[in-house]
């Protein structure tokens, strides 16, 4: 019965070891996506302050 609940609890904590390592990575994953994501909100929003940075000197040029 021993040996029985050794081997239980051993099954146990390897199937816990091995859980806690999938939620890491899945976790690991969308963070990674997160900020790709980020980065690009940000490359969008400095391609767009150049346009309208652009578009003000326009004016200045005429004259």
């Amino acid at each position: 019965l021993k040996q029985e609940y050794t081997d239980n609890l051993s099954a146990s904590l390897s199937q816990y070891s091995q859980n806690k390592e999938s939620i890491h990575e899945d976790n690991q994953d969308s963070i990674r996506d997160d900020i790709t994501e980020i980065l690009q909100v940000q490359k969008d929003n400095s391609l767009t302050n150049d346009i309208v940075e652009q578009k003000a000197e326009e004016p200045k040029k005429l004259f």
